[in-house]
């Protein structure tokens, strides 16, 4: 997989990160998905707390 063009938005200790997934096979055509993550920081570690996935 290729993460391509990278959004990233802090907020205090929440990040928001949006980009495109691009999944490539030499036998499959390539997918493209767009994905946003959300992560929360508490004491000092980073936790996933949302994920989305849509095809495009």
């Amino acid at each position: 997989a290729n993460v391509v063009d990278p959004h990233v938005k802090l907020l205090g200790e929440t990040a928001i990160v949006a980009f495109a997934n691009v999944i490539q096979s030499a036998t499959e055509p390539s997918v493209m998905y767009m994905e946003t993550r959300v992560w929360n920081r508490a004491s000092g570690k980073w936790k996933n707390v949302h994920f989305h996935r849509s095809s495009k």
